[in-house]
């Protein structure tokens, strides 16, 4: 998703309020897995103008990071690279564009290397 909450048009996922997710300790990954279950597979955590959409689900993950992103160019705002590197540090998810592109390529074939 890429439009800001303010639109009527736009259909979000359920997830916390604005309040509730800033209170969250993102920092640890047990307030993923509670929120996972109250909200399910696909949620929202509005810590911004555009809310970071979380999901868990590995179709959904290969749809967005495999299938979409050899078409697609999904550049973030900086806040929201931001808000990924406070939570995962300098990994994968935490970069963009080029720099993405590049580690991207180094690591594919650790993931897609032929069974021995």
């Amino acid at each position: 998703f890429s439009a800001p909450m303010t639109g009527a048009a736009t259909q979000w996922p359920p997830g916390p309020t604005k309040a509730q997710a800033k209170a969250l300790d993102l920092f640890d990954i047990a307030t993923f897995e509670q929120l996972h279950e109250q909200y399910g597979d696909v949620f929202i955590l509005p810590l911004g103008e555009v809310p970071l959409v979380v999901t868990r689900h590995p179709k959904q993950i290969s749809s967005i990071l495999v299938e979409l992103g050899d078409t697609h160019d999904f550049p973030r705002p900086p806040n929201v690279i931001a808000n990924v590197q406070t939570l995962f540090g300098r990994a994968l998810i935490g970069l963009d564009g080029e720099e993405h592109s590049k580690a991207r390529t180094a690591l594919n074939p650790h993931f897609f290397a032929p069974a021995s």
